[in-house]
């Protein structure tokens, strides 16, 4: 083959597309889990351990029906990590308004280049692996947009590994635009588990203003049996008509993007709320008589910029949350309450009250900023 066809079906195939930088999904390849190796009721729009992948559910008060985990996997060439899904609590009973997904949230102002529901709107691509040694079936698979633009496709999921590619074709309907800005949801990815038949009416490969509305009446219900379970990774969403090979970027650079959204001092392979030591990074205090005792000042700095002001929970070293370490010297005590303020994207601060004694704290955080 001539370098020149080379390089022309190359271009063929990256679709004048980026060669780096193709993946709008953060951790699709599963490798980052900051809430710890596995989770147990996985319910109404509840993150699974792994980062950037949550549970949706259409109806309240559904109640959390699988687990999650991150699998070590050796039987698909090129990926370590997965997430598995293991249902708990079976649903045969299905209502017209239930609905479960396995998402992942974009923000708005990361996908307006794709000009969805514009004049200069683009075809997107959306791949991943997966496979369900029991439980497979139909799934649907697909995006939705805030404005109520949805395009799911029919996959059917069987026991081995298998890629699947939903070619998303352009839309110029203007009630599916992105054309919001800001930090907020823009486009969710999502592989429907399960759906009522109020939600269950798409048709299949069609842009339609579908809402919660995220599959077809051929949508298999994953919930029907404790013993089924699903496996993903390599979930890609890029421009272009055609599936490129999954963008592997290193844990490094996956942690950091996750970051934006959840950030701990714990180590990433450490579970919330287990660490036996009690230091916390980057802090910052002093000292300041109160009269009757003392109390100090604190300051703590994020890794990144977080997407906004985070919900942020403290723990000591005995798991306790909201709660700091007090010590003198080197004898240390767990359950001095900490209390927040000043929180911004970038940092957050408050005070710690003690006795007259002088000394120290230390603490552990979480911060959440997650779409």
């Amino acid at each position: 083959m001539s370098k020149a066809r080379e390089l022309a079906e190359l271009g063929a195939v990256y679709d004048s597309g980026a060669l780096s930088n193709r993946n709008l999904i953060i951790n699709g390849g599963m490798t980052v889990a900051q809430r710890g190796s596995s989770q147990t009721g996985v319910g109404i729009d509840t993150y699974t351990n792994l980062d950037r992948f949550k549970q949706y559910a259409a109806a309240g008060g559904m109640a959390g029906r699988s687990t999650s985990t991150q699998e070590t996997i050796t039987d698909l060439n090129g990926f370590t990590k997965a997430l598995k899904l293991q249902v708990t609590t079976a649903d045969t009973s299905v209502g017209s308004t239930d609905s479960y997904g396995l998402t992942t949230r974009l923000e708005a102002d990361d996908i307006l280049r794709l000009g969805i529901g514009t004049a200069n709107a683009q075809a997107v691509t959306l791949s991943f692996y997966a496979k369900a040694p029991t439980g497979g079936g139909v799934f649907c698979a697909g995006i939705s947009l805030p404005g109520g633009g949805n395009y799911f496709e029919e996959v059917t999921i069987g026991t081995s590994w298998a890629r699947h590619e939903i070619k998303i074709p352009v839309t110029t309907t203007s009630s599916h635009a992105t054309t919001a800005t800001g930090t907020a949801t823009g486009i969710e990815v999502q592989i429907t588990l399960m759906a009522g038949s109020s939600y269950n009416t798409l048709t299949n490969k069609t842009w339609s203003a579908g809402g919660n509305n995220r599959a077809t009446s051929n949508q298999t219900n994953f919930y029907s049996s404790t013993s089924n379970n699903l496996f993903v990774t390599g979930m890609q969403l890029e421009v272009g008509t055609e599936a490129t090979p999954f963008e592997h970027r290193s844990f490094a650079q996956e942690l950091v993007l996750c970051q934006r959204y959840f950030a701990k001092s714990y180590a990433p392979s450490t579970n919330i709320g287990t660490a036996t030591s009690h230091g916390m990074v980057q802090t910052t205090f002093e000292e300041n008589n109160q009269g009757a005792g003392y109390r100090e000042n604190y300051g703590f700095k994020f890794p990144v910029q977080m997407r906004g002001t985070p919900a942020v929970v403290t723990y000591d070293s005995a798991g306790t949350s909201g709660k700091c370490n007090y010590y003198i010297g080197t004898s240390s005590s767990p359950g001095r309450t900490l209390n927040l303020s000043n929180q911004n994207a970038t940092s957050f601060g408050g005070y710690s009250d003690r006795a007259t004694t002088m000394g120290g704290w230390a603490a552990q955080y979480t911060a959440d900023a997650e779409l």
